[in-house]
């Protein structure tokens, strides 16, 4: 079908390449189905309450790996418990007055 050449003709050309890996098939739908305001309503309700969650787990894992800098954890076993980047840890060390354990 032309739509999924068209689809995956982006990808490769990296237009949207991220999106549209995540999100292929929701992309065909909307395109390949009649669109509507309900459907549209509903959609950007569900993309809400993904962001919602996922800015709650950031949160969750910051909190996490604040304590575990407190306790003097190393930075490898906040990575791995907190899912959070050894950058990111570090620059919440620092925006806290805290000291990194490397290792």
């Amino acid at each position: 079908m032309v739509l999924r050449l068209i689809i995956r003709e982006c990808i490769e050309r990296n237009i949207l390449r991220q999106y549209l890996l995540q999100h292929q098939e929701e992309v065909f739908n909307m395109f390949n189905t009649e669109w509507d305001n309900e459907m549209a309503i509903r959609v950007a309700a569900e993309e809400a309450a993904e962001d919602a969650a996922e800015e709650t787990r950031e949160k969750t894992y910051m909190q996490m790996a604040l304590g575990m800098l407190r306790d003097n954890e190393s930075l490898h076993k906040i990575v791995r418990y907190s899912h959070l980047t050894a950058d990111k840890i570090r620059q919440l060390a620092a925006q806290n007055g805290l000291t990194v354990v490397e290792g």
